[in-house]
């Protein structure tokens, strides 16, 4: 037969009584009393003796049988009575109730959304927030979830681009993160739920650039660093990531969506102080992560964002822009500091031809010259540094009636 305890909302507990007796002429022996199998971590018994003990002849002995559910869903176990004359069987089920969540999503000026897709994401699994249902708006003002399991929940919405453009995707509490989400436990039907539409911020209007890759590591590695504007570490890359770039008043400046090799770029960046942000269940930001500061124009920075032991760490890398004395193109020197070698790249709009490096110590001796020759947008040129000694050192770069010059550290 089976035992069955109804529903129970997770964390409370029902009990069922139950009894053994021996109906025999003789001393019946109760050797092991288990419960296993399946769910069996969700019951448990009180009040019988160590065993093994007996139950004499017509005596009885009683004791009780707990379901405490540690999650939601359908439970069952097996318990199992063994004597010395007949073992004994008992199938034990509970299950924990489902409730209907209802809500809406309005623009900020309270507009009702009618199209978008509509999350629902669990914290079951602190460690591993996962995404429960989803369903699409398709025309309707109010989103509906019936038969949700009891359980920790906030919800997501996406809007439609096309209906919608302008505005990012928004969590619970009206964030566009995860871990700033409003959650609640759903332990009875919930109604009323309102999600307000962040809106985009607008375009940037300055010319220096903030781009890198976003990957995820597994916590074993060290040493990875984005080096000559690269990614050397082997993480896997995070695709369809929201990122973000935070102004210095704690606002959403500008946002990106990463590729599928976990690429993004924030372009047309102006004057000022940044922080880095990226939206990725069950991580935070690194609080001492470094901020970006664009200090002057047609500056670059390559960043790799590392999701690792649930922090979100960035490496940051500063590209040099060497602007001609005389016309409006640009080269890129990175890094710097550089150690080893420093890597120009060269602009879209740059002259191609023969051109004449030279590297001087700032009190003016000249320690390097080489001819180079620049081909067009992209090209990378490298030039080695591991023979000067540690220092501050100016380069010049000059033809096609252009003078380009620009300052960098040589270290250790």
């Amino acid at each position: 037969g089976s035992l069955a305890f109804g529903d129970v909302l997770v964390g409370d507990s029902a009990i069922n009584v139950y009894t053994i007796k021996n109906k025999g002429n003789t001393n019946l022996q109760i050797q092991m009393v288990v419960i296993q199998e399946d769910d069996a971590t969700d019951f448990y018994y009180t009040g019988l003796p160590d065993t093994p003990f007996n139950i004499g002849e017509n005596d009885s002995i009683v004791f009780n049988i707990v379901f405490k559910p540690g999650s939601s869903g359908d439970k069952t176990s097996k318990l199992k009575i063994f004597t010395n004359d007949l073992d004994l069987t008992r199938i034990l089920t509970g299950t924990t109730p489902s409730f209907t969540i209802e809500g809406e999503v309005v623009t900020p000026e309270g507009d009702l959304v009618n199209e978008g897709t509509i999350f629902v994401y669990t914290f079951e699994n602190e460690e591993s927030p996962a995404e429960l249902r989803w369903k699409p708006l398709e025309g309707a003002t109010v989103y509906s979830f019936i038969t949700v399991p009891q359980n920790t929940v906030t919800l997501w919405f996406k809007p439609d681009s096309s209906h919608y453009p302008g505005y990012l995707t928004t969590y619970l509490g009206n964030t566009a993160f995860f871990n700033e989400a409003d959650v609640f436990v759903l332990n009875k039907d919930t109604a009323g739920l309102q999600i307000t539409l962040i809106p985009a911020p607008p375009p940037p209007s300055g010319n220096s650039e903030i781009s890198g890759v976003f990957v995820e590591e597994d916590g074993n590695k060290s040493g990875n660093m984005v080096t000559y504007g690269k990614y050397l570490g082997d993480g896997t890359p995070i695709s369809e990531a929201s990122v973000f770039l935070i102004d210095n008043s704690g606002n959403i400046f500008d946002t990106d969506n990463t590729n599928s090799s976990g690429e993004f770029i924030f372009e047309k960046i102006p004057v000022g102080k940044y922080k880095f942000a990226a939206d990725y269940l069950g991580f935070s930001m690194d609080d001492s992560n470094d901020s970006l500061v664009i200090g002057q124009e047609n500056q670059k920075y390559k960043i790799a964002a590392i999701a690792s032991n649930k922090l979100i760490t960035i490496e940051v890398e500063n590209v040099t822009a060497i602007s001609s004395l005389n016309e409006s193109s640009r080269i890129y020197i990175y890094p710097n500091p550089a150690n080893d070698q420093i890597i120009l790249q060269f602009e879209e709009t740059f002259n191609s031809g023969p051109y004449t490096l030279k590297i001087n110590s700032i009190s003016g001796h000249l320690v390097k010259s080489s001819k180079i020759e620049a081909k067009g947008y992209g090209e990378e040129i490298i030039v080695p540094i591991n023979d000067l000694p540690p220092g501050l050192y100016v380069i010049t770069i000059t033809g096609n009636t252009s003078i380009f010059k620009a300052t960098f550290i040589k270290v250790e």
